[in-house]
């Protein structure tokens, strides 16, 4: 981050670039170092769902799938569909266990909710992922209040189709608690950036397994908005790219994507967890791979402005990563 011309903090961190047969790439830092998935596992969290016909049995809709892959903003838009998960699903509101939040699209575009206005957990940036897996829950036949117990069949079932998709054996993946409360991986970055590569090259990919996760790239590809939400960095990501990035961003700076035109996956992650570098780092990587965007309509992604408590600028975050050769 620079002040007056003068460099202030620095954030350090790493990237993984890998193919679809999980050749590295390209790299940067510690490809290896072990982090928690977070948000970025949600593509892979709701394949055992659609391998085990949740679509067929509650006719989901791509965009349905979208947003339990996605950390949706809480907008109306993104209500509407929680709403329908839930009425096909036929749970209520109280049967999620995300907590409450108040919607991410508040503080994006620097707006400040009304007075009284309340929130429930259907705004949860999570809602989704949760709506998916009781709805999983009910397939398996379990009891839907112990749907985040680690133990249970769901989440054995869930984690089967993230180390699936990831090629890492479960007994490798270290379980956490996420944010809203449900089970989360630690996984190599490398395997991170892998799964996205089987993601960005789904088509490829045969049997249950590879029908799941080609349904999970279409529905994000073709519904990006409710994978995030007006201005979020997914969302700018599939739009400025015209569906050859598939972006999913995690908590604690954490940032995955697919390159669908060349079978690549990206995976960084960025030490200390704060994701305000995350975009021109993001677009610094695109860049060295050889990708072309518009600079001056992305300006502000490429250069993060620093501002004071008037709004005055006075300083910018830029990205300082530079990418090696793969390596195994």
């Amino acid at each position: 981050m620079y002040r007056g011309g003068i460099v202030e903090s620095r954030h350090f961190g790493s990237v993984a670039v890998v193919d679809q047969n999980g050749k590295p790439v390209y790299w940067a830092g510690n490809p290896e170092m072990v982090s928690f998935f977070r948000s970025a596992s949600k593509p892979f969290q709701v394949l055992a769902l659609i391998e085990e016909a949740g679509i067929e049995r509650y006719g989901f809709t791509p965009e349905e799938v979208a947003i339990m892959a996605g950390s949706h903003s809480g907008q109306p838009e993104h209500i509407e569909v929680i709403d329908s998960i839930m009425r096909k699903v036929e749970m209520s509101e109280s049967d999620l266990q995300c907590g409450v939040q108040t919607p991410l699209y508040f503080t994006l575009l620097n707006k400040t909710p009304e007075p009284g206005q309340k929130f429930d957990q259907r705004h949860h940036n999570c809602s989704g992922k949760h709506s998916g897996m009781i709805a999983l829950a009910k397939l398996l036949g379990e009891d839907i209040s112990g749907y985040l117990n680690p133990k249970s069949k769901t989440q054995r079932r869930i984690m089967e189709g993230v180390a699936e998709a990831c090629k890492i054996s479960v007994s490798k993946m270290v379980l956490g608690t996420d944010g809203c409360s449900a089970p989360n991986p630690a996984v190599p970055l490398y395997y991170m950036a892998w799964g996205f590569a089987r993601l960005a090259s789904a088509e490829k990919l045969k049997g249950s397994f590879g029908n799941a996760i080609q349904t999970v790239l279409e529905a994000m590809t073709e519904h990006p908005w409710m994978v995030s939400g007006e201005k979020r960095l997914d969302y700018t990501l599939t739009q400025t790219f015209s569906g050859k990035v598939v972006a999913k961003a995690g908590a604690e700076a954490v940032e995955c994507f697919g390159l669908t035109d060349r079978g690549w996956g990206v995976a960084i992650k960025i030490d200390d967890g704060s994701s305000r570098g995350m975009a021109p780092v993001v677009f610094s990587v695109l860049e060295q791979l050889g990708y072309k965007f518009d600079k001056k309509g992305l300006a502000e992604y490429l250069s993060v402005p620093v501002k004071n408590y008037r709004q005055t600028v006075v300083g910018k975050i830029e990205a300082a990563v530079k990418l090696e050769i793969g390596r195994v």
